[in-house]
């Protein structure tokens, strides 16, 4: 499975607590309808990515060089490709100049339609790869640095086992998988 992972930092960073309560909404096309909580909501945008966009990113993800360092939240190798760190563009290739627009003509002004925030910036911008023999997963974990995250996966949905999902408690059984179809984006904030 490949996933375009995306998270934007506004600053001034603040103090933000971490909230248990979980909602859910959708919308279909580009319109950006209101949101339906303000805390603990995880958006689902239908189709944000065209089939031919997601099958160009797909195949330059492919040919990407991936790192294997010690990811962040678990220590187990990455498997990343990143595109963009700390706000700077350091992803060289295809893969980097074919995301570039959907980041900033697609994601970013949903971000900041949604989020109410117009100074949203993308901070850190990555792919990530889960194969057999590689890595199969990330570990549930809190974004906390991050005012919002945006996850768009690349590869479609019948190729892979799992995904995205959300966990409202430290027990396994509250997890709850969020539905995304091709060229789906799920965006949520740091209270997630």
């Amino acid at each position: 499975m490949l996933l375009l992972a995306v998270s934007g930092l506004v600053p001034p960073l603040r103090s933000l607590p971490l909230l248990s309560r979980h909602a859910y909404s959708s919308s279909s096309g580009a319109a950006f309808p209101e949101s339906t909580s303000e805390d603990g909501t995880v958006h689902v945008l239908h189709g944000l990515v065209s089939p031919g966009s997601l099958a160009a990113l797909r195949e330059a993800a492919r040919e990407a060089m991936f790192e294997s360092e010690g990811d962040t939240v678990d220590g187990s190798a990455t498997y990343l490709a990143p595109l963009i760190e700390s706000g700077r563009v350091v992803g060289r290739g295809p893969l980097t100049r074919l995301a570039q627009p959907v980041l900033e003509e697609r994601v970013l002004p949903y971000v900041r339609e949604r989020t109410g925030c117009g100074g949203a910036v993308v901070c850190d911008a990555l792919v990530r790869r889960y194969l057999p023999g590689e890595r199969l997963g990330l570990s549930a974990h809190f974004d906390v640095s991050a005012f919002a995250t945006a996850v768009l996966p690349l590869s479609p949905p019948g190729e892979y086992a799992g995904g995205f999902y959300v966990q409202s408690e430290a027990h396994a059984s509250s997890r709850r998988f969020v539905p995304l179809g091709e060229g789906d984006l799920c965006m949520h904030q740091y209270d997630v």
